[in-house]
């Protein structure tokens, strides 16, 4: 099992952790494997399968290799995917990560969000864990992402449609 620790000190890849150079499927895989695999709920999880890959291809949510190829900011686009597709359905995560390409800056911009959310979190997290502890952080986390959860879904509707949300 991961540790607290280890989840809130965890770094995403940045500059020239990225490739700059173009990957083949098995390396992408690899890569992956070696910079996102501390989030792994459990060790034998894959971060990214080649199914996983070419799905998101086919229905848009990364650009197609070329040449068999993947690259730099797919690489970036696949990062952010993996991230949101613990909280969202694949359609939702293709919504949003549109809406953020919107930024010039757009990886560099989440990372950094969710690096300061993770900071942010170390004021909550009690030094020692007791399983009564652990128990009101859960409930307070799981509140917590269900509003957020909600009200992210309703600016992902509002993102794809042309309705106005009403306040």
């Amino acid at each position: 099992m991961k540790t607290i620790d280890s989840l809130i000190s965890f770094k995403n890849p940045i500059g020239t952790q990225i490739p700059n150079i173009n990957l083949y499927m098995d390396q992408l895989l690899e890569y992956f494997d070696h910079t996102l695999g501390d989030l792994k709920r459990q060790n034998e999880d894959a971060v990214f399968t080649k199914t996983m890959v070419n799905n998101y291809v086919k229905s848009n949510l990364i650009n197609a290799p070329d040449k068999k190829k993947y690259s730099h900011e797919t690489i970036c686009d696949l990062v952010l995917v993996y991230h949101l597709k613990r909280a969202f359905s694949i359609p939702d995560t293709t919504i949003i990560l549109n809406a953020i390409k919107n930024d010039p800056e757009y990886y560099e911009s989440f990372i950094k969000i969710q690096g300061a959310i993770r900071e942010s979190l170390l004021e909550v997290i009690p030094k020692s864990l007791t399983k009564e502890s652990a128990k009101e952080m859960l409930t307070h986390l799981s509140a917590e992402i269900s509003i957020k959860k909600q009200l992210a879904e309703q600016l992902i509707d509002y993102l794809s449609s042309d309705i106005d949300v009403q306040k």
